[in-house]
């Protein structure tokens, strides 16, 4: 939706200011796309991620921090993440605001997030909690934070931490409320934090750790599809990510209106990537076949590994590459 902002942001800004604004559509999985998005660019970078991280897997959301990381140690700077604790936000509202009704403001919250996520935001919250901290009217939520912070720990990222709630902070949501409850807004909010991400000197990353993010030999995106007496074939090369996904499902949808398929292999052995766009238009393949299995061959182990943590593998007959012939073992 960058692009779709740019005109109304360019209105609000001032005309002496008006060269200096560049907009881009990334991947924030690619760190090619991120790198390209800032050429010309010098100096250190301020990252900020707001209503982003909470619609990733847990896969996706590694590839980001890597990425993030691997910005920040070649250009200095520091990434400001307001998703980390989304939950406690919503809930510093809920509890404080909703009161009664808490419960329901939540419930309604995390369905209407989930219907715009290919994750299920409960079920990722839920893995994320700790039973001894799920205290009853507890603002952070039972999520175990300093788990978390080790996360991004293992790929060279520190953590510090600045408090979302200021006594000067306000909000135009205040007029409408009584002075007490805004009182217990401000305190609630004092409890959330911002996350702020610096690259720690002293990190040294594991043999492999980087193997994913530091492959400049990433080659473009490209789709084949053949359909022969209902039998599908395709292949994929590259990386299929929120990029290149809309044309893996045009493809796919004009095989679909062409053809009668009642079966379908997918060539994986060139594929270097799939984000949850891409898992999307496989899902879609697979329900389109109402009695056969959908078979991913050559599949290597980057993408095995994404298809296991998503949980894809259990709905897909995988095959995987063969010993030795994968090019990322």
């Amino acid at each position: 939706v960058v692009m779709s902002f740019e005109p109304v942001i360019r209105e609000m800004i001032p005309a002496e200011y008006s060269d200096k604004a560049r907009f881009a559509e990334v991947d924030i999985t690619n760190y090619s796309t991120i790198r390209d998005a800032l050429e010309g660019t010098e100096g250190p970078v301020c990252i900020m991620t707001e209503g982003l991280m909470v619609y990733l897997n847990a896969d996706e959301k590694k590839t980001v921090r890597s990425n993030i990381y691997r910005l920040l140690k070649e250009r200095g700077g520091c990434w400001l993440n307001t998703d980390i604790e989304t939950l406690a936000y919503i809930n510093a509202v809920a509890m404080t605001v909703a009161k009664e009704r808490a419960g329901e403001f939540l419930g309604l919250a995390s369905a209407g997030f989930s219907k715009q996520s290919d994750t299920n935001l409960s079920s990722t919250n839920a893995s994320l909690k700790k039973k001894e901290l799920n205290a009853v009217n507890n603002i952070r939520g039972g999520i175990d934070y300093e788990g978390i912070k080790r996360e991004y720990a293992k790929v060279g990222l520190k953590a510090e931490f600045i408090p979302y709630g200021r006594d000067d902070l306000t909000i135009n949501t205040f007029e409408k409320l009584d002075d007490e409850t805004v009182k217990a807004v401000r305190e609630a909010f004092k409890q959330v934090n911002i996350w702020k991400f610096t690259v720690d000197p002293d990190y040294v990353p594991m043999e492999g750790s980087e193997k994913s993010q530091n492959q400049e030999a990433e080659s473009g995106f490209s789709v084949e599809m053949e359909t022969v007496s209902g039998d599908m074939s395709v292949t994929l090369s590259g990386r299929v990510d929120s990029l290149t996904a809309p044309a893996f499902l045009e493809a796919w949808e004009k095989e679909r209106d062409a053809n009668d398929i009642s079966t379908a292999v997918i060539d994986c052995s060139k594929l270097q990537y799939i984000s949850s766009a891409g898992l999307r238009v496989l899902l879609m393949i697979k329900k389109h076949l109402t009695d056969a299995p959908l078979v991913l061959t050559g599949v290597n182990s980057d993408v095995k590994e994404i298809l296991t943590t998503t949980g894809f593998e259990d709905l897909f007959e995988v095959i995987p590459r063969q010993r030795g012939e994968d090019f990322n073992s």
